[in-house]
């Protein structure tokens, strides 16, 4: 009986298996193979015979899966899964899971360190006082329990934010049309029906939601214009979900007195029009790292491919759930 093929197709951290080996325990009937380096159109050079592939970042089609005929189950290793079509792995029968909460305290503190740094001019009176300036006459600041801190979809990583924001004494409220009541109530979350009106109260508008085509430019232009006066946005989930340019303008324009992004629409070359604006805070994608996440990341991978396959199980994680009772686990 020949092995099952396990691939980590351009893993972004990675410099060997030898870790994921290691929890295999000894099990045989798997070969874990990684490719590192090789262009995405190469993806079906190494993955056509896989039958579990592990990804960071390749749109993953119905053409793509049509020629993977061995694939039961695919992995996005993070959070976000807008790579991945997920009708087309319903449709071929294949498994669609990403890896959603190794990096919630993480994110959720990073999330809030750049609202806090936004609010007291971090950034701003650092640059300064290097440069041996001391001044904060021209900086307004308000403490938190004057402040609305408002939440666009309220998903895991905002409620792991939420005892956080109200030990500090923000009125936090939430938008989420998809979300049942119950965890509003839990949490003790003032529910808003209305995006505008979120937007219009908040001192803080917070960004949370995944990117999919009803989310992309979700914070428009126009959406901008809606927000309160003197308010930051800060976003930690995905680039495409705010103008950039729209931003930068009501930055400028003083509309709004600041941002924080750890998101770009564009993370090849990190190139945005916020670049230079001096009460604009971004960082590189890193709100999910830790030393800690990363372990988490590599081992909850490796369970959700080698128990699909292993036990013919669905799990938890699983994204396309229409797919239960018509995948290639029960062939």
């Amino acid at each position: 009986m020949s092995k099952k093929k396990i691939l980590y197709f351009n893993p972004t951290e990675l410099l060997d298996l030898d870790f994921e080996k290691s929890l295999l325990g000894g099990d045989e009937d798997y070969e874990l193979v990684m490719v590192k380096g090789v262009p995405e159109s190469e993806f079906l050079r190494y993955a056509a015979d896989a039958d579990a592939v592990a990804v960071d970042a390749v749109e993953i089609t119905d053409d793509i899966l049509r020629q993977m005929p061995n694939c039961k189950v695919m992995v996005r290793r993070g959070i976000g899964f807008d790579c991945f079509h997920l009708d087309a792995f319903t449709k071929n029968g294949v498994l669609a899971c990403n890896v959603p909460g190794y990096c919630q305290q993480e994110v959720a503190l990073h999330h809030i360190t750049l609202a806090l740094s936004c609010l007291r001019h971090v950034t701003v009176l650092n640059e300064r006082l290097h440069k041996g300036d001391g001044n904060y006459d021209d900086i307004h600041m308000h403490r938190p329990s004057s402040m609305v801190f408002g939440i666009i979809s309220f998903g895991a990583i905002p409620r792991t934010m939420v005892p956080t924001l109200k030990a500090l004494g923000f009125r936090v409220v939430a938008w989420d049309p998809y979300l049942p009541e119950e965890f509003f109530t839990k949490t003790e979350v003032e529910r808003i029906g209305e995006l505008n009106d979120l937007l219009a109260m908040s001192d803080v508008v917070s960004v949370n939601t995944p990117l999919f085509e009803g989310t992309r430019n979700l914070i428009s232009r126009e959406a901008i214009s809606k927000i309160k006066k003197g308010a930051v946005v800060i976003c930690t989930s995905r680039g495409g979900i705010i103008d950039e340019e729209a931003l930068r303008d009501a930055i400028l324009d003083g509309q709004l007195s600041g941002c924080g992004l750890d998101v770009l629409a564009d993370e090849v070359n990190f190139t945005t029009p916020l670049v230079g604006i001096k009460n604009a805070i971004l960082t590189p994608h890193v709100a999910y790292y830790t030393e800690e996440a990363e372990e988490d990341l590599r081992i909850q991978t490796l369970q959700i491919m080698h128990e699909t396959l292993k036990n013919r199980t669905y799990p938890k994680s699983l994204l396309n759930r229409d797919v239960i009772g018509k995948s290639r686990l029960e062939k």
